[in-house]
């Protein structure tokens, strides 16, 4: 265990460790590596080709991701050298962490249909939805922070977004606007983080706590049963969250498939190059490590 290691709460340490067993070295090594930038090809505006292409030509080295091929790596230039380029000034590339790109091409929206963003900004995966569907269908986005839903409007003007439309509700009341209403509904939900913990970041565990942890299962549990309540029968929705924590990730989907008494099942995930954990249809897992951050996916079918 390195000093920067050693600045983790011993409590989140002891926990970690019980959470993921023979991981934990791994995983704890994790927080301490310097990821490097990823980034996403906007097509809206332009193809992951020609991206990849135009970006190499300017020097920019990087590399294709196989289960994604709007996903880059960028080998030699920091966040603050691609700021300076037109393509990220203009909304050609959106920089986003790998694992975060997973929920949305988990739930595969199609054009022309309606999708729910549930807890939308900074509008990472709504902007890639868009994309997905080729600015066709419906998204609702929705944000109920008045800070938080500026930046995310920011980002679907800078992103070329003009099938999605911003909405301000509580996340657990948006079905009572829109029962039975969408085809898939993508809950993000807000949660203890541990899976984007970096030691070189102490803000991201320093208000880390098990009551945290508790409070965030509550909410989590509300915005879930929002989101069956909002999507029609035979929908999909796709859960997911960056913690690591089993009480946010699987206690949470099964208590709501339990309460849903039959009409909500998990479906199987296929993403070409991710495979959901073995003898757990309908979720994958993205323990953290050099190039990705934590992630906890799981998809449903309302029946």
């Amino acid at each position: 265990m390195n000093k920067r290691q050693a600045q983790l709460p011993r409590l989140l340490k002891d926990r970690l460790q019980e959470i993921t067993l023979d991981k934990y070295n791994s995983v704890l090594h994790s927080f301490s590596v310097r990821r490097p930038t990823t980034i996403r090809a906007n097509t809206l505006k332009i193809s992951g080709p020609l991206l990849l292409r135009d970006l190499r030509d300017l020097g920019v080295k990087l590399d294709t991701v196989n289960w994604c091929k709007e996903a880059f790596i960028v080998r030699n230039k920091s966040l603050k050298d691609l700021r300076l380029l037109k393509y990220y000034q203009e909304g050609y590339l959106y920089v986003q962490s790998l694992s975060s790109m997973i929920p949305a091409l988990v739930l595969d929206p199609k054009p022309g249909e309606k999708i729910l963003d549930l807890c939308a900004a900074p509008g990472s995966k709504t902007t890639q939805m868009a994309a997905m569907m080729e600015n066709e269908g419906e998204i609702v986005a929705n944000e109920p922070n008045p800070i938080r839903a500026q930046k995310l409007n920011a980002n679907l003007l800078k992103q070329g977004v003009t099938n999605t439309k911003m909405v301000n509700l509580y996340g657990e009341d948006v079905y009572k606007k829109y029962s039975d209403y969408f085809d898939r509904v993508l809950v993000d939900a807000p949660c203890s983080g541990e899976g984007r913990i970096h030691t070189y970041d102490p803000e991201t565990f320093r208000g880390w706590s098990l009551g945290k942890i508790e409070r965030y299962v509550k909410v989590q549990k509300k915005l879930l049963i929002s989101a069956v309540l909002a999507v029609k029968k035979g929908g999909i929705i796709v859960y997911s969250t960056c913690t690591l924590e089993p009480e946010e990730n699987k206690g949470v989907v099964d208590e709501i498939l339990q309460k849903a008494g039959g009409y909500l099942v998990l479906e199987e995930i296929k993403i070409e190059g991710k495979e959901g954990e073995k003898g757990k249809k309908g979720i994958l897992r993205v323990w953290p490590d050099k190039l990705m951050e934590g992630f906890f996916i799981a998809k449903m079918r309302k029946r």
